[in-house]
């Protein structure tokens, strides 16, 4: 146990390995999170295409059905049309 303390210090003082550069493991891991900023912009710009391409045909169902509602006075069958995925991100698949 009392060691310990001196195996600290002599690790400490060790050269580094080659290799191992925590500048240049730093700035790495930067441009990997300026990469993934960007696709995730870029994800989100797509999303927000896809939704205001989507959402006019959407609206455009739901008036449908609200007009056979008030025609027929009856609910239609089957489920309500959902709507496009959420704005700002793409719609999720269940794995």
């Amino acid at each position: 146990m009392a060691d310990l303390p001196a195996k600290a210090e002599a690790a400490d003082q060790a050269d580094v390995a080659a290799g191992m550069s925590i500048p240049h493991g730093l700035a790495r891991r930067e441009k990997r999170l300026e990469a993934l900023a960007a696709a995730r912009a870029t994800i989100e710009a797509r999303a927000k295409q896809r939704f205001e391409r989507e959402q006019p045909g959407h609206l455009a169902k739901l008036a449908a059905r609200q007009e056979t509602v008030a025609t027929t006075g009856k609910n239609p069958r089957g489920k309500p049309p959902q709507p496009p995925g959420k704005l700002g991100w793409p719609r999720t698949r269940s794995i």
